[in-house]
Order: C-alpha cells, then sequence, then structure tokens
C-alpha cells in the first residue's frame, strides 16, 4: 500500500464515528405494499420497502395516486398511466416516468436519495429511482435486468419485482405502462402515509437529514486534509495543491503536449487510476506516461488547472473537490483489473500525485520517417528515382534556361543595379518564378541523398542569380520588378506590390521559394538560399497579418512554404502568418473575395464540399491540416478536413486518384461528374492531393487516407512523366482517341516542375512513427534506420515485388531486443474497397485471404481502421510475412457516374490498366470486356520497362460492308498500367470497357478520304481531319481537333 493511502487511512480510523447511520426500519412479513404496473406487455407486481426508503416510497404511491401536487398533471391524476418505458438498456434496466407531456422530466420538486443499508441492486428485478445526480430523483423509476451492484451508494433502491420478471424482460423502447395500482396489506403497511401533508414531512426530513451529512462530511475531509497535508495550499479556484519535488524554471507552452504521469485515490484511501501502471495488478510492465493534448476534455478541471500551472519536471499532489473532479454525476468505468465495474461517487472529493515529465511542440500525431533515410529499392520507385535526378532535374533546369526563366532574375537583377530597361519579360507567365524554385527544391533533395558537385555548384550559381534579382527590402518578384520598367507582363497589369493577389502570385512564388531554402540548407549547410527566403518572409509579415493589411494569396502554397520555414527556425512568427492565411480565407468582409474558384466563399470549418481550383483547394487544406496540427487547431479545422477529404475521395475522383474534372477551371466538377475523355486531372492536383492526403492521416492516423496516396502514385502522378524523364503530361484523361501525347515542356511548366520536385520525396511516405509504434505505410522494396520514442534505432528492411506481387517480407532489426509495436497497412483494396467510400466497388464476389506471420506464426487479421498491430518484444532476426493476394478485378463506379454507365475498368493490386491501340489491333473504342473473359497476368520484363499486363479475350465490333450492319468477333486482348500509356504509337486508349458489346463503338470501314493524308500550314497535325470522329459541336473537346490557336479571323490555309 502506498505512503498517500496509509495516511488517508489513518485518518478514517479517528474520525469514522463522526459519520451517521441512517435508521434502518423494520415490517413484519405480514405487512406489504404491492405496486401493480399493467403494461402494454404484460402485468408486473413489485413490493416496496416503505419501512426503509420511507421517502421514495410516499413519493411513489402519491404520484401514481394523484396525492401529491407535481406541476404536471391537475391534482387527482394519476401520473404514471400511460407513460412509456422511454429508455430500454438490453441487459442494463427499463426506464419509466417520465411524464407524458414531453418538455417535463418530472414533477417540479426533487427528493433527496434514501441509502438504506441492506437494499442493494444485486440482481434483476430490482426496483430503483432515476436521477441527474446526488439527491435529484423525481418521478423516473427503473428495474434492474441483471445484477447492478456498482450502483449501490448512487440510486436509491425502494423495491423489487416479485412477478412478472419474464415481462420486465420482454419490455422494449416505448413500451406503455397503461396504469399502476397500489395494494396494502397488513396493519403497518395500511399505516403507511403517503398524502400530502405525509409526504413533505418526510421530504423536510430527508434535507435536515442531506444537509447534516454534508456538514460532517466537510468537517471530516478537512480534518484528513489537515492531518495529512497540512502544508497544502489553496488556490483561489478552490484546489488544493502541495509541491513535492520542484520543477525547472521553464514552463510549458499554451499549445504544447505534455507528457504526464498521475495517480488518483479518493480521501477513502482507494486509488482508482494510475498512469504508472494502467490500472494493472502489481508487477506487470509499466504502461505509458499519459499524453495531455490542449483541449482534451478528459481531464478533471482541477487537474487541468494544475496542470497549466506547474513546470515542467515538478510534481504535486493535487486535492480536487467533488465540484473540481467528477461533480454530481460521478465517473463510472471498467476496472482493468478485471471486468468488475467500478465506481467514484456523486461528491466525491479526489486526491492525485502528478508529475508533468516533458512538454512538447504541438505536432503531426504521427511523424513521417524522413526521406533521406530510406533507401527504396525496388525497380518501379528506384529506377524513377534514379531518373528524376540523372535526367528530369537537369532537363528542367535547361528549359528554365531555354524558356527565358533564369533570365528574368538576371534582367531583373540588371534593373536593379541600373542597367537599361529590356524590351521583353522573356516568359510568358509571373509564376514563372516559382517553377526554378521547385527545381531547386528537387535538386535539393537530391544532394541530400546523392552528393553530386556538379549539380551543387549549379545551384550555387542560380541562387546567386536570384539572390541578385531580390530588392533591398527582400522583395523578390521578377515580374514585377521588369514591369515597372515595362508594364507588359501578363497578369500584372497592377499599379503597386500586392495589388493583385488574386492573379499576380506574388505570394504563390514566395511560398516555392521558402519551400526550396527549407530543402536546400538541411542538403548543404549552405544559408544562401534560406537568407534570401528569410527576407522576404519577414517583408511578407511585415505587410499581412492581424492589424496589418489584410488579404491572402489567389493561389495558396505561401501558407506551406512558411510551415517549413517556422520548423527550420523555430520562429513563431512564420507559422502565426501561415495560420492568419489559413484563418483569413473565407472571411471576406471587407476586402475582394476571390470566390469558389479560390475557396474564398466560406470560412474553412463551414466549408463541406471541395469547389474550385483543384491544386488551390488541395494545398489550402494541407496547409491547414499543417497550421492544426502544429497549433493544436480546432476540433472544427480537423472535422472540416475530414469531411471535405472525404466528399473529394467518395464523390469527385477518379479511379486513378486523379482529381479536378473541369478543365475549364482546372479543378473540381459537381459530385459524380467525371467524363474520362475529357478529364482534367492536372498532375499537380495529384502530387498536392498526395500531399494532403499524407498530411491526414499523419493528423488522423487511418490507413484510408494511405489507401488514396499509393492510388495516386502508381496511377495518376506516374502518367505524368514519362519513363525517359523528360516528357509530361499536364492533363491525365482516362481516355484517348490519339490526340494526346507526352510534351517537352509547357509555356504553363507547373507540372513537370512539381514533378522534379516531388519524386525525391517520395521515400517519405512508405514509414511512420509514433511513440513505440513504426508503421508500414506502403509497401517498397527498401531499407530505412527508424528512431523509436526512446531514441533507440530499429532497422527495418523490406523484400518484395510489390506492386506486381502482393507477397511481402519485413525484417525488423532492432539495436537491442525491446517491446514496441509493428502496425501494418492491409490496403484498401485488398479488403475489397478500391477507394474509401462507394464511389468504386469491385464487381466479382472474389474475397481475397489475406494472410499474416510473424516468424513463420499466423496472426490474428482484425484490421484496425485499417492496420494490424503487432506488439511484441522484437529482436534482431526477426520477420513479417503479409501475403496480399492480387487477383485481377473488375471495377464498377456508382451509378450517379454516368459516364461508366454499363462500363468496368480493371484493377490489379493498387495498380490500375488501360487498353491501349498498341496491343489491341490499333483500336480500344470498339472492344467490350464481357463478364465472362478471362484475363491472365503475365509479366513482361521486356515491355514499357518491366510490368505486368494483362491477357485476355475481348469482343471486338466492326461495321459490315454495308457500312450499317455490326459484326462481332473474339479479339486477343492486352492490357497494361495506366501509368505506361502513351510511350509508343499514338492511337487510342481507354480505362474504362464497356461491359456488353452494345455499348462499343463498330470500327467504321475505312472510305476513300480516311484513307488521305491531309496537311496543314505550320506544325500542326491535320490527322483529326480525317480520323472518322464526329464531334459534337465546335466546342467539343473529347475528340482530337485541328485549330490555330490563339489566332482568330487571320487566314491559316
Amino acid at each position: 500500500m502506498s505512503n498517500l493511502a496509509s495516511k488517508i487511512i489513518s485518518g478514517l480510523l479517528v474520525l469514522l464515528a463522526a459519520l451517521p447511520i441512517h435508521p434502518d426500519g423494520q415490517a413484519g412479513t405480514e405487512d406489504r405494499i404491492l405496486a401493480r404496473l399493467t403494461t402494454s406487455k404484460g402485468l408486473i407486481v413489485l413490493e416496496l420497502e416503505y419501512a426503509k426508503a420511507p421517502l421514495t416510497t410516499a413519493n411513489f404511491i402519491g404520484l401514481a395516486e394523484g396525492t401529491i401536487e407535481n406541476g404536471v398533471l391537475p391534482p387527482g391524476r394519476p401520473f404514471f398511466n400511460g407513460t412509456k418505458f422511454h429508455r430500454v438498456v438490453p441487459g442494463h434496466v427499463i426506464q419509466a416516468g417520465r411524464p407524458v407531456r414531453e418538455a417535463a422530466e418530472g414533477p417540479d420538486y426533487t427528493i433527496p436519495n434514501e441509502i438504506a443499508p441492506g437494499l442493494s441492486h444485486d440482481r434483476a428485478g430490482v426496483l430503483g429511482m432515476a436521477n441527474s445526480g446526488p439527491h435529484t430523483n423525481g418521478s423516473q423509476f427503473y428495474i434492474t435486468l441483471a445484477d447492478r451492484s456498482y450502483l449501490d451508494g448512487d440510486y436509491t433502491v425502494f423495491g423489487r419485482v416479485v412477478e412478472g420478471l419474464d415481462v420486465v424482460m420482454s419490455i422494449v423502447q416505448n413500451d406503455i405502462v397503461l396504469s399502476v395500482d397500489i395494494i396494502r396489506t397488513g396493519p403497518k403497511a395500511a399505516a403507511f402515509r403517503s398524502d400530502a401533508p405525509a409526504f413533505l414531512a418526510l421530504l423536510e426530513s430527508a434535507k435536515r437529514r442531506v444537509q447534516e451529512e454534508a456538514r460532517v462530511k466537510e468537517q471530516t475531509e478537512t480534518a484528513i486534509i489537515a492531518a495529512n497535508w497540512p502544508e497544502s495550499k489553496t488556490t483561489p479556484g478552490g484546489w488544493k495543491y502541495q509541491i513535492l519535488r520542484k520543477g525547472r524554471e521553464a514552463y510549458p507552452g499554451k499549445e504544447d503536449r505534455l507528457r504526464v504521469i498521475y495517480s488518483g485515490l479518493t480521501l477513502s484511501g482507494r486509488r482508482f487510476f494510475s498512469t504508472a501502471d494502467g490500472g494493472r495488478p502489481s508487477g506487470s510492465p509499466p504502461a505509458e506516461p499519459f499524453l495531455y493534448e490542449p483541449g482534451q476534455q478528459t481531464l478533471t478541471p482541477a487537474l487541468l488547472s494544475a496542470l497549466s500551472a506547474m513546470k515542467i519536471g515538478e510534481k504535486r499532489l493535487v486535492i480536487a473537490p467533488s465540484s473540481l473532479a467528477y461533480g454530481g454525476r460521478g465517473y463510472y468505468g471498467r476496472e482493468r483489473r478485471g471486468e468488475q465495474r467500478f465506481v467514484l461517487s456523486p461528491g466525491t472529493t479526489l486526491v492525485y500525485e502528478v508529475e508533468l515529465l516533458e512538454s512538447l511542440k504541438p505536432d503531426y500525431a504521427l511523424q513521417a520517417v524522413p526521406f533521406h533515410r530510406v533507401e527504396l529499392t525496388d525497380p518501379v520507385w528506384s529506377r524513377r528515382l534514379e531518373t528524376n535526378r540523372r535526367v528530369t532535374i537537369p532537363y528542367a533546369l535547361q528549359q528554365c534556361e531555354e524558356t527565358g526563366r533564369v533570365r528574368n532574375f538576371e534582367t531583373a537583377a540588371g534593373l536593379l543595379a541600373g542597367a537599361p530597361p529590356e524590351r521583353l519579360f522573356h516568359s510568358r507567365y509571373p509564376f514563372d518564378d516559382s517553377d526554378v524554385y521547385k527545381i531547386l527544391e528537387g535538386a535539393a533533395a537530391s544532394l541530400k541523398t546523392h552528393p553530386d558537385p556538379g549539380l551543387e555548384r549549379e545551384v550555387d550559381e542560380l541562387i546567386a542569380k536570384i539572390a541578385s534579382a531580390q530588392e533591398p527590402d527582400g522583395y523578390l518578384y521578377t515580374a514585377r520588378t521588369i514591369f515597372q520598367s515595362n508594364p507588359f507582363v501578363l497578369w500584372v497589369d497592377a499599379p503597386e506590390r500586392w495589388s493583385n493577389l488574386r492573379w499576380g502570385h506574388e505570394l504563390y512564388n514566395a511560398g516555392h521559394l521558402y519551400e526550396a531554402a527549407a530543402a536546400h540548407y538541411p542538403a548543404t549547410g549552405k544559408r544562401s538560399l534560406l537568407d534570401i527566403a528569410l527576407k522576404n518572409a519577414d517583408l511578407v509579415d511585415s505587410v499581412f497579418g492581424p492589424g496589418k493589411r489584410r488579404g491572402l494569396p489567389g493561389h495558396q502554397e505561401i501558407e506551406i512554404g512558411l510551415v517549413k520555414l517556422f520548423r527550420l527556425t523555430g520562429e513563431s512568427r512564420y507559422l502565426d502568418l501561415a495560420r492568419y492565411f489559413v484563418e483569413e480565407r473565407g472571411r471576406s468582409e471587407g476586402r475582394e473575395s476571390f470566390g469558389e474558384y479560390a475557396q474564398d466563399h466560406k470560412p474553412l470549418s463551414e466549408q463541406t464540399e471541395p469547389v474550385g481550383h483543384a491544386v488551390r483547394a488541395a494545398y489550402f487544406y494541407a496547409a491547414a491540416a499543417d497550421v492544426a496540427a502544429l497549433t493544436s487547431g480546432s476540433r472544427d479545422t480537423r472535422d472540416a478536413l475530414e469531411t471535405l477529404w472525404k466528399n473529394a475521395v467518395a464523390k469527385k475522383m477518379y479511379l486513378t486518384g486523379g482529381i479536378g474534372a473541369a478543365g475549364a477551371i482546372e479543378g473540381f466538377g459537381p459530385d459524380y461528374v467525371l467524363p474520362n475523355a475529357t478529364a482534367y486531372c492536372e498532375t499537380c492536383a495529384s502530387i498536392a492531393m498526395a500531399l494532403w492526403s499524407q498530411r491526414m492521416f499523419l493528423l488522423m492516423g487511418e490507413s484510408a487516407y494511405l489507401d488514396v496516396v499509393e492510388r495516386i502514385l502508381y496511377n495518376g502522378l506516374l502518367s505524368g512523366v514519362s519513363l525517359e524523364g523528360d516528357r509530361f503530361f499536364y492533363s491525365n484523361p482516362l481516355a484517348s482517341f490519339g490526340q494526346h501525347r507526352r510534351s517537352p515542356w509547357f509555356a504553363c511548366a507547373c507540372c513537370p516542375s512539381n514533378v522534379a520536385r516531388f519524386i525525391p520525396s517520395l521515400p517519405g511516405f512508405v514509414y511512420a512513427q509514433r511513440d513505440d509504434v513504426l508503421y508500414i505505410n506502403l509497401f517498397v522494396d527498401s531499407r530505412a534506420s527508424v528512431s523509436l520514442q526512446d531514441g533507440q534505432e530499429v532497422t527495418v528492411v523490406q523484400r518484395t515485388e510489390y506492386p506486381w506481387e502482393g507477397r511481402v517480407n519485413i525484417f525488423i532489426d532492432p539495436l537491442l531486443s525491446r517491446n514496441f509495436t509493428v502496425a501494418v497497412r492491409i490496403p484498401g483494396w485488398a479488403r475489397n474497397q478500391p477507394l474509401p467510400g462507394d464511389l468504386y466497388s469491385y464487381e466479382d464476389a472474389v474475397r481475397p485471404e489475406v494472410s499474416l506471420k510473424v516468424n513463420g506464426r499466423p496472426v490474428s487479421l482484425e484490421p484496425e481502421k485499417g492496420w494490424v498491430y503487432v506488439k511484441r518484444i522484437w529482436a534482431k532476426g526477426d520477420w513479417v510475412e503479409l501475403d496480399l493476394p492480387m487477383p485481377v478485378r473488375r471495377v464498377k463506379a456508382h451509378d450517379r457516374v454516368k459516364d461508366n454507365a454499363g462500363h468496368v475498368a480493371l484493377e490489379r493490386g493498387p495498380v490500375v490498366y488501360c487498353a491501349e491501340g498498341a496491343d489491341n489491333s490499333g483500336h480500344t473504342a470498339n472492344l467490350a470486356m464481357p463478364s465472362t473473359a478471362v484475363l491472365v497476368p503475365q509479366m513482361r520484363k521486356d515491355l514499357l520497362g518491366g510490368v505486368v499486363v494483362l491477357n485476355g479475350q475481348a469482343v471486338a465490333l466492326r461495321r459490315g460492308r454495308d457500312g450499317k450492319s455490326t459484326l462481332e468477333s473474339p479479339q486477343a486482348f492486352t492490357a497494361v498500367p495506366y501509368y505506361a500509356w502513351a510511350h509508343r504509337a499514338r492511337g487510342e486508349m481507354a480505362v474504362w470497357l464497356p461491359g456488353e458489346p452494345d455499348g462499343a463503338r463498330p470500327l467504321p470501314r475505312p472510305t476513300l478520304a480516311s484513307s488521305a493524308e491531309p496537311s496543314a500550314s505550320g506544325d500542326r497535325e491535320a490527322w483529326p481531319l480525317n480520323d472518322q470522329w464526329d464531334p459534337a459541336s465546335s466546342s467539343d473537346r473529347t475528340y482530337p481537333f485541328i485549330d490555330w490557336r490563339p489566332n482568330k479571323g487571320t487566314r491559316e490555309w
């Protein structure tokens, strides 16, 4: 027994005599008062304990017979007749007595508890009074359905069922009490008075008793506290404390998370909780300390107040009066030693010993294992990383030179140095600076893992040019610096700085500068780019924020960059500014609103559906997640982000993970409107959605977010860049009629530069860690070093051929054997759910049997939010074997997706497949994939860098000789991974195929026109003129077309 408990019990022995004893009347066996409850299910007979609970019995009888004024019904009217069993808890109680008038919960008075010795809730059929706290009984009563002894002491027992227990057990909610009749037998029962004067006399006597009990309780508790803790001090809030050990000088921040150990006892000496042993029997391994999150409401008010006043390292004894503990309601729970319930009675004073171990700055609940601590060795991603490093980054830097983006910095620097104005801004858009910054970010990440003196030298030279273009006060935006001398730059037609926030992209550019700097400094140790970024951030912070200029970026991004600067420097001003930009959006009173396109139509907490520009939206929500994590953001923000994410995934996402169906706004369309041939699915939007989804996982911990990340990575993202690394898709449609090919570059080159910076970060998505839990997020042949909570290093190695095969071996190698948890994600596709929600489902009834083994022994598969947690003492040589069967699956879309009605898509594991004309006799639109088709996976190492293809047989349609009849024939069929399409000859492509022949387009017979070879002026290809596809109108972009944009009204041919 602890010293604290011994002291309390010693005090009790001295003062126990002061407690009052409730009188216990006796009734003869011949004396009985019965209550006959006639219900809609039958008769229940109750014997009332009028001698042991006289006030409660008189109250019940008076209400039943209508002899007590109650403020609800007129005198003389029986109270209970016609009332319902309004609360039925199976296995617990049935409850009735609430007035028929629903606005009232009971009579206009309350009566005190009567806790009589010998009366217990120790069986089914016990009659008791319901209350909302001590001494708040009214008219509502209950009958127990099982032993509920833990209610003893807090609820009045005043009778028991003597007939009709079977009826009690049959009662369901809203069954009716038809009538209550009172029957007295014997002289003492007959003499028991329940009229109004007798009831009021009993009530006044009970109130005096309660007051006396309270007085004696207060004296007793005061004496115990004085005897045991004479040095305790009373706070203005009413709780007492005594410092047991002084802490350090530092106090935690108001938004810090607190790691705490505390135990609690009642003044009777009974311990009711301890984080030190989690309530388990002595000798059990110690539990982790409690982690308190700001805003959490699980602690009592006194304990919360004490923590807010403590220094780090301090240990206190805290005495909490009932009003600052669990009050009049008390506390119920289960003892962790077993299934026996325990209770803290209403009105209980509590004693805590609490120790504040450390404070932790707010952050994500989970932490991603940094990309530079993870080495990918699989053939898919390691090859992509190498290609990005050797090809994409150098190629993108070269394109920035050739397209004038770098020269813009040189020109701006010259103007600042007094050079004569040049005639031209050398590229097209004011946000072209951001492409340079993004490529620098990718280069820095590459240098972090693969030092390259040549690349580093090129980066240094480019940073020097950027520095020379920065104005003295930190302003850096080449478009405006050049515009001041030559006002012709697109979208910058505004008289002064910050005056075109909606379209100017000043703040957007700055955000990518900050991200590049936050990557460059840790990778190289050089401050050159960081100093540029900090100088600009300080300028922006001096202009915008509370009490300064109101405004926000038209294109979100600076918020993410500011958060990264905060993480790097610890300067809270940057986080505060990011928070301001997030919270200002949607609050446009007194300033220009940027509307739905920029998610400025309402505050984030009120948004329920993602709208507008898809990249803007996803960057905004990613930044809001950052701010919520780092500032202990409100529950409303987290709830809104969860709602928005679920809507995006369940109603607006393509099977490939792409978002943004509407090309006109590069953004979201209405729910379920997901056209295939005109799908926009911008590559940047896929990257932004992956960034947002990863943050939601780190914030919430659910594997559904990673299911989306995985789908994006293997499909919507990879399609955006060629296998060679130097050709790119801006949009990623799910159907093509030959008009789509990757481009070497774009005037608006946001996507290629985004790819260059995103791919090096991919290893950082594979693993995560929280305290002593290691999360296996993605299945990639890899090796990583992870630091768990106590700083111990664990090496984790995956050996797998995923995504082509589902066998994954995970080797766990801790430095020393120790107890921790490995959490293994069971992907949604392996649990028959392509994406969270019901937007897509599998057409077949296959139920893949996933298996998990540790050191060869099976582990029970009961995923919790998509995770299987394996907690054990891990030692060198331990391994986990995960088997994810990968049958070919036929996917169908929700009925409301009209474009996919009657169509199916093909999927295997996380990989979405498509049919290309190159593998299917030159066409796909004439193919149908009936449900009887058998598809067999085959590894083709000679094709598209090595892929698994699906081989089978489809039904092909073509026109007969008359040009009208339709002929059907079987045709060999091959599908390739969607990400690898458009690497061969120009041709048709389809992700969704008709499930029946009548949904396919018969192949037209060739004509003289279709056999010709047309030509057009300039570099335009004229083949769309005779491809036999007829657009519905001049605005129809479904099929290939030819135009001479941007020329209008000119002679071209």
